[in-house]
């Protein structure tokens, strides 16, 4: 918005509309109060205010300032501006709540009679009203302490005409009659198996000795071949260690040293160093003639300083 525009003639419009805004609401306010005295039982009398809606008649307004907002209708409903107003939701569907007692209402109709969306009262009861309602069954709430009305389970519903309900039985008298023989049947042979066993249980034990039963998997001849193939193992074992004890009991046949005699050759002296005489002596003259050239360097130094 643009300050620059602002004038003494749309200061004074702007006047004028805050005023029938301030009436309207004042007469909003004492509406909403009268309709939630009525629905506790109350009465009321409420002055109406009555608003003029025609403009105001002020001087033309210059070219060069913006229209003016154009002015609410105060014919809209009360339930809006109610709702605005912090807690007004809560004290309408409260006071809705207890005109229901414990029957309660349902989310729909709370919302067909404030003329507000179905989905702001859910909300509302999922977390205002969640501490300060009961709920009944999903969808319908009732005020805190009063003590719900729970439908009585429906009582099953007995045929008048039992001849009637025979009729839809889809099974006919010769299939029952056939049904009911194979039963008696059945149970006879149960019967029978139950006498049976309880005579067979009073007969006396029998003399014959039990057999013992068998820990192992492997047969007599199995075992015995075990056994031979054991005792043959350990005789070979037994052999080899007598065998053992009399090789170590022969005495042992020791040969004489005979000692060598001794080589006429002389002994070759140790090879220590692995320069042959030759280069040893390349070495040594190569060694004299350099010192014979640093001795003659010096002398020729001493001359000149001479």
């Amino acid at each position: 918005m643009d300050i620059s525009l602002i004038n003494s003639q749309s200061l004074l419009q702007l006047h004028s509309l805050v005023e029938k805004k301030e009436q309207i609401i004042a007469a909003l306010q004492e509406i909403d109060a009268a309709i939630i005295n009525t629905l506790k039982g109350g009465t009321i009398l409420v002055e109406v205010v009555e608003v003029s809606t025609k403009p105001a008649s002020l001087p033309p307004a210059p070219a060069a300032t913006k229209p003016a907002a154009a002015v609410k209708s105060p014919g809209k409903s009360a339930a809006k501006s109610k709702a605005g107003r912090p807690g007004g939701l809560k004290d309408r569907i409260l006071a809705l709540l207890d005109a229901a007692g414990p029957e309660g209402l349902r989310v729909k109709d709370i919302s067909d009679k404030l003329g507000v969306k179905a989905t702001n009262v859910s909300v509302w009861f999922s977390t205002t009203g969640k501490k300060i309602t009961t709920k009944i069954e999903p969808g319908r709430f009732a005020a805190k302490g009063v003590k719900p009305v729970v439908a009585a389970p429906a009582k099953p519903q007995t045929p008048e005409n039992p001849a009637a309900a025979a009729k839809k039985s889809k099974l006919s008298p010769e299939a029952k009659a056939r049904i009911g023989t194979a039963a008696k049947a059945r149970w006879a042979a149960a019967r029978a198996g139950k006498a049976t066993t309880a005579a067979a249980s009073d007969k006396p034990a029998s003399s014959k000795p039990l057999a013992a039963k068998k820990k192992g998997g492997i047969s007599p001849e199995g075992r015995a071949k075990i056994a031979a193939a054991a005792k043959a193992r350990w005789s070979a074992v037994r052999a080899g260690k007598a065998a053992s004890a009399a090789a170590a009991a022969k005495p042992v046949a020791f040969k004489p040293i005979v000692a060598k005699p001794a080589s006429s050759k002389p002994i070759a002296a140790t090879k220590k160093g692995g320069i042959s005489p030759e280069g040893r002596a390349k070495i040594a003259a190569a060694a004299k003639a350099r010192w014979a050239k640093v001795r003659a360097g010096k002398a020729s130094k001493k001359s000149l300083k001479a």
